[in-house]
This record gives structure tokens, C-alpha cells and sequence, in this order.
């Protein structure tokens, strides 16, 4: 290390605002940069990933500094670090942001033979120490079909403030190949709100409207930024829906997908175990969403997400609470290429228990 300096303040963990973690570079550098969001200055702003900076501390425009307590998001040094690491840095300087966790030792497992399964690839890992239990053709690339969607709501989560209002247009509508969804072309939400169609019910035109939002072309460069940031290297992605053939994934990319939204962002994950939903329009308008996800209602599912196209078949992301060794262990199965997801998770979660027994 040629320098180390204290975080003041960062996002608050398990909260929508966490800090998001992985690997980025300076992407802008402002002497003063006036959040609108905070409506503050932040001194010697370094801009890493949509809405998120290292900066120092901020002050409002009467030049009161800013009260103790969580950010936004951001990552706070005092104004005097900040300006060293300023000075330091310059626009494409790599930033690693990383948050430690405890190590745990992986689960001893009997010698089970592993079910027959229809899926071209899976992965069965677990979360917490990152062991791979058991795999077939993990690394393949091959169509995710809507699992892109996990990584539009990450992306939208973290550029698009969540009081910000978007529209439904018809443009979003045309965009989906006959699957609108069922919100109405014209009616306004507030950003928060729209997260949950995008992951219950896995709508296509939500993720064309999040993605309209700063241009279709700067959210598909953030998707692929942060699948990179992630280390998904197998992964591109050509559309925020999953509709097209071209957006691919391999099953070890998204169990570092998963682990990372179960780490840093895990409201990802209650909002993808929500069985039934309401939310409004500005003007209103009521909508009652269901969750097309199979395992929403099993007591062990901790989240995770569904996609279907002809290029896909049938795909999956799910993690699960599982007991083992005498406690439990949070585990994570990704079928790819599947022609029966739901037999293929579920006999793949039982080979876990019963090996683990």
C-alpha cells in the first residue's frame, strides 16, 4: 500500500443504498461536484459507478458540512484524504471496492451420485464459502434468457434514484416481442416501485423503461460494466429484457451474480420472494402483481429468478436456506438450458440434503 485513509462513511449495509462492490476506475474527476439528489456539495468527487463517488465530506450550500451518519452510497474520506487521493488518481485509475467477510469452512458431504437432469449446465455452490459442491458445463456459455433481469434491477438500482418518475410508453412495449407485460402505456411510477414487476413478473417493458431512462446505450455499457465489475467474464448481454439470443451468461458467472447480490444487495432477493404485490401509478391506477417465480412460496427459498426463450429454454437462479452439519448452509442452484426447471432445482436440492445428512 502506498497510502491508507479511513472511510468516514459508506452505504448502509443490507439497505438499497449499500455501496456497491467489485472492480471499477475513475470514471470522472470534479473539484466540487453538486449532488441534486443530496442537494450538497461533495469536495474532490471521484465518480466510480452511476451515482456513486469517492468524495469528501460534504456541506451544504450555506457551507454547513453535513451531519454524521450513513451516505447515499458513496464512499466519504474527509476532505483533506479526499484531496490526496484526488490528486492521486487520475480518470481510468482502477478502484477495487471490496467488503470482507467471514470465511466458512465448505460442508462435508456423503458420497451421493448426482441426479439425472435435463439442463445442458448447472451449478450447485455455496453462498457463504464459495465452494462448488457440483457442476455440469458451469463454464458454457449459453442464452440466460430474463436472469438478465437481476442484473438490469442492480443497474437500476444504482443510477436511477428511487424517487425519480418514469413512464410507460409504447416504444417500450414494441420492444418486447409480444410479451408487454401488464402495465399501461402512459402511466408513471416512482423507480421503486417499478423493481418489483421487473423481478415478480419478470416484465419486459419495465426493463425497456429503466433502461430508456439515461439511453438504452449508456444502461446496456453499465450492464456489461457490471457484469465485468463482478468478475462475470463469460457474460454479454445485448438487451436489459433477456429476450435476445445474444444476452449470455455461463452457471459460475451467475453463482458470482448471486453471491453478490446476496452480499451487497440482498433487497434484490426479498423482492424476488414477494408472492404478491400492489403498487400505483402517479396518477393513481392500482396493479396487483403475482410472482411467476415456482419456489416464492417454499419457506426455504431465500430468492432468485425464472427465464424463458426458444434460445434458452428454461433457466434458473435460485438460493436456498438448506440444513446441514447441524446447522444451515445458504445454497445456490443454476440450471441453464433446462427443459423442466422445477424437477432440476428440486432434484438437485435434494442431492444436496441428502448428501449432506
Amino acid at each position: 500500500a502506498t497510502a491508507t485513509y479511513p472511510i468516514l462513511s459508506k452505504g448502509k449495509r443490507g439497505s438499497r443504498w449499500e455501496t456497491p462492490t467489485g472492480l471499477y476506475k475513475v470514471e470522472t474527476k470534479e473539484s466540487d461536484h453538486f449532488s441534486t439528489l443530496g442537494q450538497v456539495h461533495m469536495p474532490q468527487s471521484m465518480q466510480f459507478f452511476g451515482n456513486f463517488f469517492i468524495h469528501g465530506w460534504p456541506y451544504y450550500p450555506d457551507g454547513t458540512p453535513v451531519s454524521e451518519g450513513y451516505s447515499g452510497g458513496c464512499i466519504r474520506l474527509s476532505t483533506d484524504d479526499a484531496t490526496r487521493v484526488f490528486e492521486f488518481a487520475e480518470r481510468g485509475t482502477p478502484i477495487f471496492v471490496w467488503e470482507e467477510h467471514a470465511a466458512e469452512p465448505p460442508v462435508p458431504l456423503s458420497d451421493v451420485r448426482l441426479p439425472k437432469v435435463s439442463a445442458r449446465a448447472f451449478l450447485v455452490a455455496d453462498v457463504r464459502s464459495g465452494t462448488v459442491y457440483a457442476e455440469r458445463n458451469a463454464d458454457s456459455v449459453l442464452p440466460i434468457a430474463s436472469l438478465t433481469k437481476l442484473l438490469t434491477a442492480l443497474v437500476a438500482n444504482e443510477t436511477i434514484h428511487y424517487d425519480r418518475v418514469l413512464s410507460i410508453t409504447g416504444y417500450d412495449r414494441e420492444q418486447t416481442d409480444g410479451t408487454p407485460g401488464s402495465l399501461a402505456s402512459g402511466d408513471s411510477f416512482f423507480a421503486e416501485e417499478l423493481i418489483f414487476p421487473l423481478i415478480m413478473e419478470s416484465n419486459n417493458t419495465v426493463a425497456y423503461t429503466f433502461a430508456r431512462y439515461f439511453g438504452s446505450e449508456n444502461f446496456m455499457r453499465w450492464m456489461n460494466d457490471k457484469a465485468k465489475s463482478i468478475g462475470m467474464w463469460h457474460t454479454a448481454l445485448e438487451d436489459p429484457s433477456g429476450i435476445s439470443e445474444h444476452n449470455v451468461s455461463s452457471a459460475s458467472d451467475l453463482f458470482l451474480l448471486m453471491r453478490y447480490i446476496h452480499d451487497s444487495q440482498s433487497f434484490i432477493l426479498n423482492v424476488s420472494r414477494e408472492t404478491e404485490k400492489k403498487i400505483h401509478s402517479i396518477d393513481g391506477r392500482s396493479y396487483s402483481l403475482r410472482n411467476y417465480n415456482v419456489f416464492s412460496e417454499n419457506e426455504q427459498f431465500l430468492g432468485g429468478k425464472t427465464g424463458y426463450t426458444d434460445a434458452a429454454q428454461q433457466t434458473m437462479t435460485a438460493l436456498f436456506e438448506m440444513p446441514s452439519d447441524n446447522s444451515t448452509s445458504t445454497i445456490a442452484i443454476i440450471v441453464l438450458g433446462s427443459t423442466d426447471r422445477k424437477a432440476d432445482v428440486l432434484a438437485l436440492r435434494n442431492w444436496f440434503t441428502k448428501a449432506a445428512e
